[in-house]
């Protein structure tokens, strides 16, 4: 257990700091695309009930921002939005819009090897959900 905390924990701390970076250097439509990516991988289905407003908040960026960008993303065929859903329509695609933005954090998820129904695949999935909700309640204070 604790060997795969350790991962965990590498992996969590690999993707918050490519985050930052991204943040300052991609573009919204690329960082929106790895963040979906990112939660896609958490997620044993290709929806996802996501609210602009929620995107954006977890993007650091306004929500008009997001909309044009879950625009031009939908446009590509990549994914499929409607009113609080988001859904995975091409994965090749949306990793190739994302570009150079999910490398690093990619690079680092293998060393993890825990399945989506294992204890510490649990235990991921419950801590990026805590870390979700305690960001969005930072970010509107």
């Amino acid at each position: 257990m604790r060997a795969h905390l350790l991962r965990f924990i590498h992996t969590f701390i690999v993707q918050v700091s490519q985050t930052a970076y991204a943040n300052a250097g991609y573009a919204l439509e690329e960082r929106l695309a790895c963040w979906l990516l990112m939660t896609h991988d958490r997620m044993e289905h290709d929806d996802m009930s996501i609210t602009h407003e929620f995107m954006s908040i977890m993007l650091g960026a306004r929500r008009p921002g997001v909309t044009l960008a879950v625009q031009m993303l939908e446009g590509t065929g990549a994914i499929r939005a409607t009113r609080g859903q988001i859904t995975i329509r091409d994965r090749d695609k949306l990793e190739y819009l994302a570009g150079q933005s999910t490398a690093l954090p990619r690079r680092s998820i293998p060393t993890c090897s825990c399945s989506r129904s294992s204890e510490a695949g649990e235990l991921k999935l419950r801590y990026f959900h805590e870390y979700t909700l305690s960001r969005s309640h930072h970010a509107r204070l």
